[in-house]
C-alpha cells in the first residue's frame, strides 16, 4: 500500500511539474487518403516516432473512406507505432454523414470537435468536413467554439486545429472572416489544416496559418520548390512562442518555404499567366498558340518544350528562345499532327518563375476538344437499363484517360447519345464486377462519387454547370453551380429518367434529362465531360482528363438530325 501511495505521490508531482511548464513538443501529421500511398505515410508515422514529441495532432483524412469500417484498420494500425498521445482531427474523408462519425469517435477515441490542455496552452479541434464555409458549420459547434474561446485565460496560448483552410479562400484572398475575427478577438495563436496536399503559410493579424501538406495522400508529382512532398510539421512551444519546422525525410524547411501567395500565384499560372489555343488547320493538323505572360520586373527566360507521341507529332518540340520582356507577353507556336486515337496527349513543359529563388515546373498534358456527333432519333428509348434496339445507330465512344491524359484501358467501356426534341439520351457500359448492394449510397444526394459510379459534368451556357452521380444501384447526387455568382445549389434535384443494371461482368447506366432542365435544345452545342470511378481498382477514366468546371469546355457534343 505505501508503495502505491509513493508511485501515486511521484505520479502526481509530475504532473504538476508537467503543468506548471510551457516547454513542449509536438508533431502534425497531414493528409493521408485521396488516394492513399501506404509506404509514403507509414514512413512519415516512423520519422515522427523517431522525434518523440510529447504529443502528435492530425489534421484529418486518415480513413479513405470513413463510412467503411475496413478503411479504418490499416491507418489505425499505423498509427499505433507512435507511442504518445494523439488528438485526431476530422477531414472530409472521415466524417461524410453522422454514421462515419461514429465510427470516427469509436477508432480514433475523439469526439468530432473538442479541447484539450497541455500546460499554458489549448488546443481546440474544429470539424468542417461536411462544411464549406465557418458558416455552413453547425450552430452548436460555432457557440462553443466561442464559449471555449471566452473560457480560455487571455494570455495562454490557443491554438486551432481544423480540416478545411477556409481561410485561404476569405482572408487569403482579401475578403472578410468571420472565424478570423473571433480568433482576433480571443487572442488566437495558430491556426493549423490541411486537405489541399501542399504546404503553405501566412500570418494575418499576428495570427499564424498553415496548410500541412500530404502525410501519404496523392499530390501528383514531387516539385520541391512548391513544397509538394510528403511530410509533417515539428512543433515547440517555449512559454508563448511557437517554434515550427517542416520535414521532409530528415529535412528541414523553414515555414515560410511556400506563402500562400506563391501557391496563388502558381494556379495563376495555370489559369492566365501560361495559356494555350489549338486551332485544326486541315485534316487532324493543328496549329498550337502558347502564350506567355510575364507580370514580374524582370524579363522572362525559359526554354518552352512540347513532347509529342506515338499518337502526336509535334514540331518543333522544343523553344528555347522564349525571353519575355518584364511586364509583358510573347507568343510562340507548334504544329500538331494527330496520327491515330486521342489519347496520351502531348505534354508542355516550361520552368516559370515565381520569385527570386523559387521557380515552378509547369509540366502537364494539353486539354484538346473533342467532339461528339450525336443522332437523333425517331423512336425514343424506354429507360429500364436494357439498352434495346434503338441504341444500336447510336455512335460509340470507348477512347478515355487518366488524370495524366494517358490512355486508361478500362476495358469495353461504352459510352452512347442520342436525342429528340425533349431529352438528351445517355447510356453507358461500365465493365467490372459489381455486386448488389454493394455500394454505399443508398439515398438521394448521399456521397454516390466514393462509390462505384458515373460522373457526368453538362453545360448549356457558360457559367451554368449541371454536375451528376450515379452508382450501380440507381442512386444520383446532383448540383447545379453558377460560377458568375459562385452559387453551388446541392439542393437543386434534377429531372431526369435514370435506371441502372448490373450484369454479370458489367453494370448498365441509362438515363434521360429534359433540355428545358439544361435551359437548352438539340439546336445548341452542349458542353461535357464524363468520369468514371472504378472503384474496386481506385482508378478514374475521362473523357476529359481533367475532372474541373474548366474541362467542360473541352467537351462538345453537336446534335445532327
Amino acid at each position: 500500500m505505501k508503495r502505491v501511495m509513493v508511485t501515486l505521490l511521484i505520479s502526481l508531482l509530475t504532473a504538476m511539474i508537467f503543468c506548471l511548464e510551457n516547454n513542449f513538443h509536438f508533431a502534425i501529421l497531414g493528409d493521408r487518403t485521396g488516394t492513399a500511398d501506404q509506404e509514403a505515410f507509414q514512413k512519415v508515422v516512423e520519422d515522427i516516432q523517431a522525434l518523440m514529441p510529447d504529443f502528435v495532432v492530425t489534421v484529418g483524412d486518415l480513413a479513405e473512406d470513413g463510412s467503411n469500417p475496413d478503411d479504418w484498420t490499416v491507418p489505425m494500425q499505423t498509427m499505433n507505432i507512435i507511442n504518445c498521445p494523439i488528438y485526431y482531427t476530422a477531414g472530409n474523408h472521415d466524417i461524410l454523414d453522422d454514421d462515419s462519425a461514429r465510427l470516427f469517435t469509436l477508432n480514433t477515441g475523439c469526439q468530432p470537435f473538442y479541447s484539450f490542455r497541455v500546460q499554458n496552452s489549448t488546443f481546440i479541434i474544429l470539424d468542417n468536413a461536411r462544411a464549406s464555409s465557418y458558416e455552413d458549420m453547425d450552430l452548436e459547434q460555432r457557440q462553443w467554439l466561442e464559449k471555449t474561446l471566452a473560457e480560455c485565460p487571455r494570455d495562454e496560448n490557443k491554438f486551432v486545429f481544423m480540416h478545411k483552410p477556409f481561410w485561404a479562400e476569405t482572408i487569403g484572398a482579401g475578403r472578410e472572416d468571420t472565424i478570423h475575427e473571433l480568433f482576433c478577438e480571443y487572442n488566437v495563436n495558430a491556426v493549423f489544416t490541411g486537405h489541399w496536399h501542399q504546404y503553405a503559410y501566412n500570418i494575418f493579424d499576428d495570427i499564424e496559418y498553415f496548410i500541412v501538406g500530404s502525410s501519404g495522400g496523392d499530390f501528383g508529382s514531387v516539385d520541391v520548390d512548391m513544397g509538394d512532398f510528403y511530410q509533417f510539421m515539428w512543433c515547440r512551444v517555449e512559454e508563448s512562442n511557437l517554434y515550427t519546422t517542416l520535414i521532409r525525410s530528415g529535412n528541414f524547411f523553414p515555414r515560410d518555404y511556400v506563402t500562400l501567395a506563391d501557391l496563388n500565384f502558381t494556379r495563376k499560372i495555370n489559369r492566365e499567366l501560361l495559356t494555350y489555343e489549338c486551332h485544326e488547320i486541315e485534316s487532324r493538323v493543328y496549329e498550337m498558340i502558347i502564350k506567355i505572360i510575364n507580370p514580374h520586373e524582370e524579363e522572362l527566360v525559359t526554354p518552352v518544350i512540347l513532347l509529342g507521341n506515338n499518337v502526336w507529332s509535334v514540331s518543333p518540340v522544343k523553344d528555347s528562345s522564349i525571353v519575355v520582356p518584364a511586364k509583358d507577353s510573347l507568343s510562340c507556336s507548334f504544329l500538331l499532327e494527330q496520327n491515330s486515337g486521342f489519347y496520351p496527349l502531348p505534354r508542355l513543359t516550361c520552368d516559370y518563375p515565381v520569385r527570386p529563388g523559387k521557380t515552378y515546373n509547369f509540366n502537364n498534358p494539353i486539354l484538346l476538344s473533342r467532339e461528339i456527333i450525336i443522332p437523333e432519333t425517331q423512336i425514343r428509348p424506354v429507360i429500364d437499363g436494357s439498352l434495346e434496339e434503338e441504341w444500336d445507330s447510336a455512335p460509340i465512344t470507348e477512347e478515355f484517360a487518366d488524370d495524366e491524359a494517358d490512355l486508361q484501358e478500362l476495358t469495353s467501356l461504352q459510352l452512347k447519345f442520342m436525342y429528340d426534341k425533349e431529352f438528351i439520351f445517355l447510356s453507358c457500359v461500365c465493365p467490372g464486377e459489381i455486386s448488389v448492394n454493394e455500394c454505399k449510397a443508398h439515398n438521394h444526394d448521399e456521397s454516390v462519387y466514393y462509390d462505384e459510379s458515373i460522373g457526368f459534368l453538362l453545360a448549356g451556357e457558360e457559367n451554368i454547370i449541371y454536375q451528376y452521380y450515379i452508382n450501380p444501384d440507381g442512386i444520383i447526387w446532383d448540383m447545379r453551380t453558377d460560377l458568375a455568382e459562385q452559387e453551388y445549389n446541392r439542393d437543386w434535384n434534377s429531372q431526369m429518367q435514370c435506371s441502372t443494371k448490373i450484369d454479370s461482368g458489367s453494370w448498365i447506366l441509362e438515363i434521360a434529362i429534359p433540355w428545358a432542365e439544361l435551359g437548352s435544345s438539340a439546336l445548341e452545342p452542349l458542353y461535357f465531360n464524363l468520369r468514371r470511378y472504378d472503384q474496386r481498382n481506385e482508378r478514374l477514366a475521362l473523357f476529359i482528363p481533367e475532372w474541373s468546371y474548366r474541362s467542360v469546355k473541352y467537351g462538345i457534343l453537336t446534335c445532327r438530325n
